[in-house]
Order: C-alpha cells, then structure tokens, then sequence
C-alpha cells in the first residue's frame, strides 16, 4: 500500500535532540541524576528479598525494552513487534493477545503504554466495535482486517489497569466510548460484511450471541487458531474486562451501563463455572453454534461416533493458560474474576499435570524450546485421555510468557513454591551458556510475551496501587519478617519494606499521593513522614489518613 510502503518514519528522539552532539551535551548536563537514579533502582530491585532466580526473571526481560522490538514515533506513538529475529521482527503490529502477556513497560513506564491503548481504541477501533488485533504500520487507513477475542477484552482490562496506575481519569474519558463499543462487540458482532473494511466473515456471528456472559462463538486467540464453544481462556478475559467496564462505567456516571456490565459479568461467572469446571480444572466445550460453519480446511476427521468436531481445539485439555483473565485480573487490581478456591485448584493443576522437570522423553513435532534435561511448562495436557486426534496448535510448545503468567498466579492463589519451581526451571534454559539470558524466544528472540516476568515481582510482593482512590497495597507471599521490594505506578517509584512490627515506603523518585494504605504488619499505632506523625482515621491492616498524604522523592513514610 503507497500510503506504508517505503515510507520514512522519524523516531521519538528526533523530536527531542538536534543531533547527536546535543545528546551528549544532556547525558554530560545530567550525568550525575542520571547514574544516581539507575543505581538506587538496581541497588532497591536486586536487595528485594525475591529469590535470586525470580530476580533474574524480573530484570532480564526490562532488556527487551532496550531491543529494536519497540519504536516511538515522532508523534509520539509506541509500537512493538511480537519478537525480533537477525535482521527484522517478527509479526509486527502491537499484537494486542502477545502484549496481553507483558506487565515490564506497563509497570516502569505508564505512559509509554498508554500510547499503545491510544493507538488500539483510538486508532485500531471502528464504530461498530470491531478492533484490528495488529496496527498497521506507520498509522494509516490500511487496517488490519482481523480480530481476536483474547486480545480485545485483554485490551480493556489493560485500559483499566493503566487507568489506576496513573489515575488518569481524563484519559479514560478519552478512550471510554471506544472501550464500551470494543466491549459490546461481543454480543452484536460486527453485523454484515460490507463496506470499505470488509470485515472478517465469521465476526458477523457474535462471540456472546444470546448476552449471557458467555463466549460460545468462534473465539480468534494467541495460538492463532480459533476456539469454537465456551472455553475459560477467553472466557477468564471476557468476565474480568466485564468486570473493568462495570467499575469505569460506575466512576463514569453511568449508572445503567454499570448495571447492565456488572450483571452481565455475575450471570456469566455462575455459567462459566458451571458449564468447564471438572473438578479439577476447567475444560472446553466445544460447540458450533447456529449461524456458524466450520470451514473445511478446520472440519476434523470424523470420531469414533462419526461426529466431525472443528480442528485445533483443546476439550477436555488441561490448559496452562486456561485462566489468562485472571492473571491480567490481579494484575490491575480486579481481584478474583472467578471462585477463589477453584483457581487454586487448576493452578495446582496445572503445576501437576502441564510442568515437566525433565524433557529427555517427550515427543514434540512443532517448535523446541525445551530439550534433552531441562524443564517447562508445556501449553497443554489432556490427563484424562480424550486428546483430540488433531489438538490446538502449539499444544506441545513451551512459551516463557505462559509459564510466567502461570507462575504468577499460582504465586497469586498461595501456591508459592510451585510457582517459584516454574520460574526456577524456566530461567535454567537461559543460563548464558545455552540461550541468551536477556533474549528470551518464542516467535524471535526478545519476545513480548516473556515481559510477563515482571508480574512474579507483582504477585510476590502483593504489590497493588489505585491512583484513583490513592491506594496502595502491599501482601508479601514470602519473608514477611523481613521482606523488602522494589515498587513502582504512575507517578513514583521507590522501595517498600517490613519487618516485624513495622513498615516503611520510600520514595525514590516522582511523588506519591496516598489516602490509604493496606499492609500486613497487624495493628499500627504510630505513621510518621520524615519522623513527623501523621494522624490516622483507624488502623489495622488499613491505614487510613485524616488528609491525603503526599511522600515527594527522598521522603520515607514509616509505621510502626
């Protein structure tokens, strides 16, 4: 297309320095902030009390920030393939259900990852919902014509986890009528395919045909095939963006929108939990609803009854990544999206059925990131038997950005020590010696989905900050006596620590607002700022102010 092709594109810092001799003059006016800060970030990140290997895990992937995976435009825009190889990436496009994985840039920098949800609602989102899960590249009327439905509603969750983390309410603003039409889509569908866009064909038919909270449609996902039938991979991310919506829709104003989302998600929650849970974990059913062929390039051969199923799907699978929705759920502060006690039980499942210490044995015809004596965490298992004659696609594979979001929620819901074995035997495989310690692979090398990393920390530290209400939260899952961690939001990052009786937050650099704080350390009897008290309204595990408090860079707020 004329309007990309061999299209010269100015880079961000074009726009800020005149030439290199004028980077140099900064770097030589700012020399001394610059390596101060950098030091207390490396000095607070590697004396967390983390273990070393999940350490490595957290800080080796901020390298892929550095990497030519990303690029800001002279406007201003951020965009990132999925992963490079030796000379060009790969599958480019802010790929919305690979960078659903990816909590690094989200964290340290907030507003370059607001950039990238401008350009998804703002850009990659037409009127009917419908929203490209690739942008094409530099920013034209040449769209992508694809959609996808772990992408999409991953999209608006991460709308609202930017949302908190910076507080940034006129931004939503911005944004809000294009989330709730992205939100909607999944029960009206993108109508006829017509028009200058010519819609995917099978968008016609929606994802949640009868508004029940459910996806029963053919659901578009990160395997790059399509799931047909109510699955809890997209659905876990349809109940949490439904969840979002209904909170933005409240502080919105809108009141009605608020109950309609709100109701939707609870219906959708009790169905989901009813229809996929085995009791162990939960499953797929596959269904072909009506208005909806399978194509005969997916029809798969018949079963032992005859019936013909769509290929690629999982069934009766257990699925490493089958609660994708909650993870992006704690992650932004949503909380449980489903029964609590359930998602402990499947990541115990997972841990038990889809990590294997050891891949001397198995058998794998698609890609190999695991080989000979070392270990992962495959994608998917059937421990029942009933494995579907023609699986998903990448069923075998070992992708470091699903054992991270496995490891993280398994952390999340109390399983502690099996999350940490996946991040152990994950970062095994990147020893220097055998991979590249920073370069993580998948599609490429520096692959976005391994920027799932950082949640380990998140999960870890029970780190949590609403910029909205100026909240922030702090649950260690480990060395409660003596725990400390690096944290960062919107406006501030800085160091957090405890002990036994307790508590302190430092801030390194930028401010922070706060009105509330929830801590573990059991009853608090004395805050102070900079040894001034501060007077507290109650005290327990919530603290809360009798006036906002606002800790500026070099201030320390203690409670004992």
């Amino acid at each position: 297309n004329d309007e990309v092709v061999n299209k010269h594109v100015k880079n961000y810092y074009a726009t800020q320095f005149e030439s290199s001799a004028n980077v140099l003059d900064y770097y030589l006016d700012n020399e001394k902030s610059l390596y101060d800060h950098t030091r207390k970030y490396v000095d607070v990140l590697y004396g967390s009390s983390m273990p070393p290997d999940a350490i490595d895990a957290v800080s080796a992937n901020t390298a892929i920030l550095k990497s030519t995976l990303l690029m800001r435009t002279g406007e201003g825009w951020v965009h990132g393939f999925e992963g490079m190889g030796q000379t060009s990436g790969c599958c480019p496009g802010n790929c919305t259900h690979v960078w659903n994985y990816a909590q690094t840039m989200a964290s340290l920098f907030p507003q370059l990852e607001q950039k990238v949800r401008e350009v998804s609602f703002m850009h990659d989102t037409h009127d009917n919902g419908y929203q490209c899960f690739r942008t094409v590249f530099p920013l034209s009327d040449n769209w992508f014509r694809s959609v996808a439905a772990d992408g999409q509603m991953g999209n608006i969750i991460r709308v609202y986890r930017e949302w908190k983390n910076t507080g940034d309410t006129e931004w939503l603003k911005m944004l809000w009528p294009k989330v709730k039409l992205a939100l909607e889509f999944a029960w009206k569908g993108s109508g006829e395919v017509s028009g200058k866009y010519k819609w995917q064909e099978h968008a016609k038919i929606p994802w949640d045909p009868y508004k029940e909270g459910v996806m029963r449609g053919r659901q578009h996902n990160t395997y790059d095939i399509d799931f047909f039938g109510p699955n809890m991979m997209t659905g876990s991310l349809y109940l949490a963006a439904l969840k979002a919506c209904s909170e933005m829709a409240l502080h919105m104003g809108e009141e009605e929108k608020h109950k309609e989302y709100l109701t939707l998600y609870q219906r959708g929650r009790e169905k989901y939990e009813s229809l996929l849970w085995n009791g162990s974990y939960f499953v797929q059913d596959v269904e072909v609803i009506d208005g909806i062929e399978i194509p005969d390039r997916l029809k798969s051969p018949p079963d032992s009854e005859g019936k013909i199923i769509p290929k690629y799907q999982f069934a009766d699978g257990c699925l490493t990544d089958q609660l994708l929705g909650q993870f992006l759920a704690f992650n932004a502060g949503l909380g449980y999206v489903v029964d609590e006690t359930m998602v402990k039980k499947a990541m115990h499942s997972v841990f038990k059925y889809n990590f294997i210490p050891d891949f001397s044995d198995v058998q794998n015809v698609q890609r190999v990131f695991a080989v000979n004596n070392e270990g992962g965490m495959v994608i998917g298992t059937w421990p029942n038997g009933n494995r579907p004659r023609i699986p998903f696609v990448y069923a075998d594979e070992v992708w470091t950005g699903v054992e991270y979001e496995a490891a993280a929620n398994m952390i999340w819901s109390g399983l502690v020590d099996e999350g940490l074995e996946v991040v152990k035997t994950l970062r095994n495989r990147y020893r220097g010696f055998n991979r590249n310690p920073w370069g993580e692979i998948e599609s490429g090398m520096y692959y976005a989905r391994a920027m799932a990393s950082w949640s380990v920390l998140l999960a870890l530290s029970g780190f949590e900050y609403d910029g909205v209400q100026h909240m922030i939260r702090f649950e260690p899952k480990l060395n409660e006596d003596n725990f400390s961690t690096f944290w960062s939001c919107g406006t501030a990052w800085g160091n957090y620590w405890q002990s036994t009786g307790s508590a302190g937050i430092e801030v390194l650099y930028g401010s922070l607002k706060l009105n509330s704080i929830h801590i573990p350390v059991g009853s608090v009897n004395f805050v102070s700022l900079n040894d001034n008290q501060i007077q507290i309204k109650k005290d327990d595990q919530m603290i809360i102010f009798e006036e906002p408090v606002m800790v500026n860079q070099g201030d320390i707020l203690r409670l004992e």
